[in-house]
C-alpha cells in the first residue's frame, strides 16, 4: 500500500511540474519504489516518456548529487531541510554550467533570474533602463506643467519684454 501511495503522490507532483513547463521526454531516477511500482510505469507510457534507471551511487549517472548532501548544509547552517534545498535548488539554478556556460533557469527560460547578487550590485543594464525612466518621468512631468488649457476661439496673446529682439 505504501508503494501505492508514493507512486501517486510522485505522479501528482510530475502532472504538476508538466503543466507549469512541459512534458518531458525522458526521466531517469533510481530505483526508488515509486518509480519501480506498475503504477508510475503506466504513467510514463501513457505519455510516451521515456524512462531510465540509474544504478545506485553511480556518479556518472547520478551526477554530483550523489555526493551532495541536504542534512549536512541544514545540520551546519541550523535550517531545516526544506529551507536548505530551496537555497540549494536557487544557487544551482543561477550558476552557469561547465559544459554550456549557461545557467539552467537561462537555458529553460531563456533569460537570467535575479538572484541576491543582482540586489547587492545592479546590472548596468538595469541602471540605465532606471535612469531612462527618471528621464522620461521628468519630461512627462514638465510637459504636463507647460501645457495651458487652450479652447477654440479664445484670443492668445505673448508677453513681449522690451529690449528682447523677436
Amino acid at each position: 500500500m505504501d508503494n501505492y501511495v508514493s507512486s501517486q503522490a510522485t505522479i501528482m507532483k510530475l502532472r504538476e511540474i508538466f503543466a507549469r513547463f512541459r512534458i518531458t521526454n525522458r526521466i531517469i531516477n533510481d530505483n526508488g519504489t515509486q518509480f519501480t511500482s506498475k503504477e508510475f510505469a503506466t504513467f510514463v507510457k501513457e505519455l510516451a516518456i521515456k524512462h531510465t534507471f540509474s544504478p545506485p551511487k553511480h556518479p556518472a549517472t547520478n551526477g554530483a548529487v550523489e555526493n551532495f548532501s541536504i542534512k549536512d548544509i541544514s545540520l551546519k547552517d541550523e535550517l531545516s531541510i526544506e529551507e536548505a534545498l530551496i537555497n540549494f535548488l536557487n544557487s544551482y539554478r543561477i550558476t552557469p554550467h561547465s559544459t554550456t556556460n549557461r545557467s539552467p533557469s537561462e537555458m529553460m527560460f531563456r533569460r537570467m533570474i535575479r538572484s541576491g547578487l543582482d540586489i547587492l550590485k545592479p546590472s548596468q543594464e538595469n541602471e540605465v533602463r532606471n535612469k531612462m525612466e527618471i528621464q522620461q518621468n521628468m519630461l512627462d512631468h514638465e510637459s504636463r506643467l507647460n501645457r495651458s488649457e487652450i479652447k477654440y476661439g479664445q484670443r492668445i496673446s505673448e508677453k513681449v519684454e522690451i529690449g528682447t529682439r523677436l
